[in-house]
């Protein structure tokens, strides 16, 4: 289990991040801030690239799929880059 970032620190969503909402909703993935927020508070995977200072934070939502959220941590606030579904295959959490 990874860490939980949600409960001791703001949350801001990029442009990018936002717009994402709307565009994977077109394509029929609805997802909310409560998502990004349970995801973030109870990650099933927790990764770190040090080279690029952000974090990866991976739920899985079904099945064949996890939620994959791209967000940097600075100053107590959580920073949204990006998020979308990804085949699970391509991740490496185990099944419970």
């Amino acid at each position: 289990m990874g860490k939980c970032y949600y409960l001791f620190v703001k949350i801001i969503y990029t442009k990018h991040a936002l717009g994402k909402f709307d565009s994977l909703a077109i394509l029929g993935w609805k997802f909310t801030k409560r998502d990004i927020k349970n995801t973030l508070s109870k990650p099933d995977l927790l990764l770190e690239d040090p080279n690029r200072e952000v974090k990866i934070a991976l739920k899985r939502i079904d099945q064949k799929h996890n939620l994959r959220i791209i967000f940097t941590l600075k100053s107590g606030i959580i920073t949204i880059i990006t998020f979308y579904p990804r085949e699970k295959e391509r991740d490496e959490i185990s099944s419970n």
